[in-house]
Formats: structure tokens, sequence, C-alpha cells
């Protein structure tokens, strides 16, 4: 058996850096949408057998008439095709008192393929056993491990879950709250064959067959060089293969080097640093090449030149110990890589003597 897993798509949420489409649809919702329609359902369509959303499909509760079609869509995607889809609740489904993941559970009796999963339970397809842990109270997340260690199936068993495990990686800094390795290398040890999550947004292994799927995108540019698609996993070889989707990367540059890339399908952050951030139209027209040259959104932001470090005066000092002190503390990060550090007092002293020869000394 080969399932293709994901996690954390978060429709709904008001992702930056979208705009219109010339369908009038948000290009970010778009963008979530066709890894569905153009990887996992088009280029690999034939590499898997069983599609699994380890949580978050949503964002909130209270989703807009554009993202309900989308999500409309989608579904109907999944319907189209003899592949059956389970789908668990993650936190941000359940964020209500009326959960809108529930909502689409509702809709089951009509659906012949998308399985949805509020509340803890097992759904089995040949040999396989899927153990659906959806978001809950840690203390009852727990419970529901020690429940599978009961019903462990002599075929493969495999947990779905949506829930934190301390010591991940969790936006830049380390998960603090939740199960711990341990518990999860317990269930290995008594008989689960692998163990997939859903809610740290960065794919990440945590222990043999046990890991973070991720979200299928970089939500923004706090995720620059994460890689972000969805995994196939082969319970026979007992291997899983990463696919890298077909939605924008972000990258983020200086604008002197715009002209080394080709900007094909990312969304880009230029950096505008010295006297050209006093010209305005000379930016929007690297952003416009920039655009021309692939890019699929373009903004700016502009680094002023760091305030001066004040000195505090010494009549002990010479003039050419003032120039190596303000020097140090003053130059750019470019003049220390161009001169080096070892000659910074040279190249200041230098400066000094050029003023004097000019009849400046100030």
């Amino acid at each position: 058996m080969r399932i293709l897993v994901t996690a954390d798509l978060h429709f709904g949420t008001d992702y930056p850096y979208s705009k219109k489409g010339e369908d009038g649809v948000s290009t970010r919702l778009m963008d979530i949408f066709n890894i569905f329609k153009k990887d996992i359902f088009g280029k690999y369509l034939n590499d898997w057998d069983i599609l699994v959303i380890a949580g978050d499909v949503f964002d909130k509760s209270k989703l807009d008439g554009e993202t309900l079609s989308i999500v409309a869509r989608l579904i109907g995607i999944i319907e189209g095709y003899d592949k059956p889809a389970i789908i668990i609740a993650g936190n941000h489904d359940k964020g209500s008192k009326v959960s809108t993941l529930l909502q689409y559970k509702n809709l089951r009796g009509a659906l012949n393929y998308c399985y949805f999963a509020t509340e803890f339970g097992t759904y089995t397809i040949d040999n396989i056993m899927f153990y659906l842990v959806p978001w809950t109270a840690i203390s009852e997340i727990r419970n529901n491990l020690e429940r599978i260690i009961s019903k462990l199936s002599t075929g493969t068993n495999v947990i779905i879950g949506h829930f934190a495990v301390k010591g991940t990686e969790y936006y830049g800094s380390t998960c603090k709250e939740g199960l711990v390795k341990e518990e999860l290398g317990k269930l290995r040890k008594t008989g689960v064959d692998w163990i997939i999550l859903g809610h740290h947004h960065k794919p990440q292994q945590i222990l043999s067959h046990t890991f973070y799927a991720g979200s299928p995108f970089q939500k923004d540019f706090g995720e620059i060089n994460e890689d972000h698609g969805f995994w196939i996993i082969d319970t026979e070889k007992e291997k899983k293969k990463f696919y890298k989707s077909n939605a924008p990367t972000f990258l983020d540059i200086p604008y002197e080097d715009y002209k080394n890339h080709n900007f094909s399908n990312e969304i880009v952050r230029v950096t505008f640093t010295g006297d050209i951030v006093n010209d305005p139209s000379k930016m929007g027209k690297i952003k416009e090449a920039i655009k021309l040259k692939g890019a699929v959104h373009v903004v700016s932001r502009i680094e002023r030149p760091k305030q001066i470090k004040a000195m505090k005066l010494s009549s002990s000092l010479s003039p050419e110990k003032m120039v190596a002190l303000y020097v140090q503390r003053n130059a750019s990060k470019e003049l220390v890589e161009r001169v080096g550090k070892k000659d910074l007092l040279s190249f200041g002293l230098k400066a000094l003597q050029e003023a004097r020869s000019h009849g400046n000394e100030d």
C-alpha cells in the first residue's frame, strides 16, 4: 500500500502576499488547490493508493464563499477517483463550538471516498489499520495512544495524529509542550509501523518511521529554505519519499543580485540599501524587471543605514586613534569584507589624510 500524506492546509486563512487572479480568486488559495489538482491528482496520481490529510484542513470556523467553493471543488476531485481519503481534525478544525470539519463530516452519507474523523477512531483498508488521533487535550491523546496498544492488528499499523511533540521545531523555536518522544518510541516498540503527524508546519523526522508531514507549501518569508510538499509511504518496502509541490516558494535577495536569478514561480522580497532608496523610480524598475523574469509576486524592503554610534571624546586620544575607533564602531559589513578588519585603521587614517589635504579636518 502506498500512502500519500500531507497536513496543515489552513483553507480560509489570510495568507500574506495574495492577490486576485484573472478569475477573481485569491492566488494563494489557488496555489493550495493546485497542489492537489496538478500534483497529487495530476502528476503523481499513479504513485499512491490512499490520501491522508493529518489535520488543519481549515483555518477558522467561518469561511467565505470563495474558500467554500474551492474546498467543494477539491472534494469533487477526490470523489472523482477510486481512491479513499482520510481527513482528520486539527486544532483549527475544532476551534469553535461547531467544527468546520464536522460540517463536512455530516456530508459523509453523500460521499464515497472522503472519510472525515473528528474523534479518535480507526479506519481499515486491505491489511492496514489506521488509528486516527485528532486534536484534543494532551491527557486525552495519551489515553488514546494507550488504547492503540491494546488494538494493534497483525497487519500494518499506522497512526495519523495532530498534536505537539516536545523538542520538535516550531516556527523557528523548539516546542516546549506536548508529548515526549519516548512516548512515541514506546508505540513503535510495541508494534506501530508508522506515526505520521500534522500540526508543526516544517517537515521533520522525530524518530524512526515517525515524522511531521509538514504543510505542502511555504507560508511566508519565515519559511525560506524549507522544503514543503508531501510524502508517499510504501508500507511494503517500509520507505517514504518526499515530493516538493508546485506551489510558489519565497526568496529574499539584495537588489544588486536580481540579474543573477530567473525567479521562476517565486514570491520575491527585494532589499534596497544605500543611495538607491532615494530613487523610487529606479526601485520600481527593478521590481518590474523581477516580475518580467518570472516572479509571481514582488515586495520590497528598505534597509536604512545604521545609526552612527556615538563616541565619548577624550583629550588623551590622538586624531589617528579617534579615527580608528570611529571606523571600527561604524564600518559597514560590506566595508569590513572589502577592506578587512586588520586594515580598517590604515583605511581610516588614509581618509583622514585625504580630508586634511582638502582643508577639511572636521
